[in-house]
């Protein structure tokens, strides 16, 4: 503390190289935390599994106070945007870089992608807490709504891409579920209660998947809200709704995967979810930005 002290006063908020140096810093511990924080076979913290929960715990916390330094030497959440925007392109490079450079292997790529995702979702939480605390003061916060939801749309279409089309083959033993609370649901509970016998990494897994289908789909319409304009609250929950139920069916029809309705359910749970965090904040944070640029 005394030496974050004695840095705060020997360089203002408006000193040229203070500020230039936050932004590095920024943009060094997202690319970290977004591209490289991987687990895989390799002996290196960066890259070893032996830290998974350590690098899922600092992917929260390290961006987010990227973000509140540089807000705080900026003053605004210009550069965060453009600067998270570039580096979620940088991302899908690197992933597809990995067999070639990294070495990753196949099991790591849930980790690849929990890493990058709960790195930029903490910067957008962190960047709707810095407008918040800031009583809703101008500090571009528009802009790096646009700039972010922009990369984020490069990161949305590959992974979905990826989700449902080059990781699925067609399998002999592919399932069908139409019982509720059946299938993946009921599967996730009996991870966490130790209902079944499975390994550490089978609940890993399990419970990433489950996540991943709740929380992929609640960036979903979020993304949406940035480019519909007409009849949006209905559009943003109709179109991940549909999607999901239309990509459970193609499994279903094409063995491409096991047809699940707890999946269509988990991903109905996550678009309301983010309708509601679009709804009561995101649209009110627009708003309240946009009332300030009036006065």
């Amino acid at each position: 503390m005394a030496v974050t002290k004695i840095l705060l006063n020997k360089y203002s908020s408006d000193d040229e190289k203070f500020v230039y140096a936050s932004k590095i810093f920024f943009f060094v511990i997202v690319f970290m935390t977004s591209c490289i924080f991987q687990s895989s076979w390799r002996p290196e913290f960066l890259l070893s599994s032996n830290y998974a929960t350590l690098k899922i715990i600092l992917s929260f916390i390290l961006p987010a106070i990227a973000t509140l330094f540089s807000f705080y030497t900026t003053k605004n959440l210009e550069y965060v945007g453009k600067a998270t925007s570039i580096i979620m392109i940088l991302f899908i490079i690197t992933y597809q870089l990995d067999p070639y450079i990294l070495k990753i292997m196949d099991c790591a790529n849930m980790f690849h992608f929990a890493c990058a995702i709960i790195s930029f979702s903490s910067i957008f939480g962190t960047s709707c807490i810095c407008l918040i605390f800031s009583k809703f003061k101008y500090c571009g916060f528009k802009s790096f709504h646009n700039n972010f939801c922009n990369g984020y749309l490069f990161v949305f279409a590959f992974l979905f891409f990826y989700a449902f089309f080059l990781e699925r083959e067609v399998m002999k033993s592919a399932t069908v579920n139409l019982l509720p609370f059946n299938g993946e649901i009921k599967e996730t509970l009996s991870a966490i209660t130790n209902g079944i016998n499975f390994s550490k990494a089978e609940k890993i897994s399990i419970i990433f998947r489950t996540l991943g289908n709740i929380f992929f789909f609640t960036t979903f319409p979020l993304l949406l809200s940035k480019f519909i304009k007409k009849h949006k609250l209905f559009i943003i929950t109709a179109i991940p709704i549909l999607t999901s139920f239309l990509a459970e069916l193609i499994q279903g029809l094409t063995k491409k995967g096991d047809a699940d309705i707890d999946d269509f359910i988990l991903n109905t749970l996550g678009t309301i979810i983010g309708v509601l965090i679009y709804k009561f904040l995101i649209e009110k944070l627009l708003l309240e930005e946009e009332k300030c640029l009036e006065l």
